[in-house]
């Protein structure tokens, strides 16, 4: 019985260990943040930031690179259920859900989140 619950245990630290830890960007005003817009399999879109600059043009680079990997993988990445983690990549121990993006912009801070609608 002890030896079952070691091995769980440690099973599931060791999950723990290999997830990805979620980015946190803590825009401030002035600062540039490069936005994606993304729909998800129900239908529902979002905004997710994915960097954050000092200047435009630190923010247009980021841009292009980033549509570099989206061209890459056909307009579609990977996130979590909470939106708050990224990849390019298909990752099945931390992607759960395979979204397309939208749209992808440079905005100036400070920004609020919002829902947009796309009729």
């Amino acid at each position: 019985m002890y030896r079952i619950a070691i091995v769980m245990i440690l099973s599931v630290l060791a999950l723990s260990a290999r997830a990805e830890e979620p980015k946190q960007l803590i825009p401030q005003p002035g600062q540039w943040s490069t936005m994606l817009g993304i729909k998800d399999p129900n239908q529902n879109n979002y905004l997710l930031r994915t960097a954050l600059s000092s200047t435009p043009d630190a923010c247009a680079d980021e841009l292009k690179n980033a549509a570099a990997k989206i061209t890459q993988a056909n307009g579609v990445v990977w996130t979590n259920r909470d939106k708050n983690v990224l990849s390019y990549e298909h990752k099945p121990l931390f992607s759960e859900i395979k979204v397309r993006v939208l749209e992808m912009r440079c905005v100036l801070e400070p920004f609020k989140e919002e829902l947009i609608k796309k009729f």
